[in-house]
């Protein structure tokens, strides 16, 4: 590989996010909003924002965090808002204490939403990718390395990969390597982790 090749497959910013779900979308929506040049590197872009399995914000353990990121200008509450199906206040027979608010919301109408955010927001850079290496300098994170030989600098590394990493879907009695339905599994991160001294476990 020639130098200019090398220069090329070089790209720089300040945050770089790996993971496309809930976790990554707000972290690299939050870097750009303060500021920062921001790469939010993900399998695939039409699946930013997708609602896997429970297609709810709130409840008695969700609604908490959800309110948190609403205080902090936060993303997916104003997109649940737009998305929305139904509304319900949970535990209204108890104390005020025991009450939450749910709201179902259409799962292609939030991803398409999701999507059209990250690719619409200023100093956030999409970009396609598997991440398999997190690249350090002195013994801390600055950047990573993409499937495809892509390498990323940053200032600063947030890894969101959700359940994507080391994953596997069950199905009855039958196992498969997989994020999601239809979707591969991102392991090659795990094992940079790994060499790099984490104890890698799952719940």
């Amino acid at each position: 590989m020639s130098q200019l090749e090398l220069v090329e497959r070089i790209m720089k910013c300040d945050v770089i996010v790996a993971g496309g779900g809930h976790a990554g979308l707000e972290a690299a929506l939050a870097a750009a909003r303060v500021g920062a040049d921001t790469i939010l590197l993900t399998q695939r872009v039409e699946t930013i924002g997708t609602l896997s399995c429970n297609p709810a914000f709130g409840g008695p353990a969700k609604g908490g965090l959800v309110r948190e990121v609403d205080a902090l200008g936060g993303f997916c509450g104003h997109m649940a808002d737009e998305a929305a199906l139904q509304c319900r206040t949970l535990g209204e027979s108890k104390g005020p204490a025991a009450r939450s608010t749910r709201m179902l919301v259409d799962r292609e109408i939030y991803r398409r939403g999701a999507g059209a955010k990250a690719l619409s927001q200023d100093r956030l850079r999409v970009v396609e990718g598997e991440a398999v290496e997190i690249l350090t300098n002195r013994g801390r994170a600055a950047g990573l390395k993409s499937a495809d030989g892509r390498v990323f600098s940053a200032g600063a590394v947030v890894l969101a990969g959700g359940t994507f990493w080391r994953a596997t879907v069950h199905r009855g009695l039958q196992s498969s390597q997989a994020g999601r339905r239809g979707e591969d599994a991102a392991d090659r991160i795990s094992l940079s982790l790994a060499d790099l001294g984490h104890i890698i476990g799952r719940l």
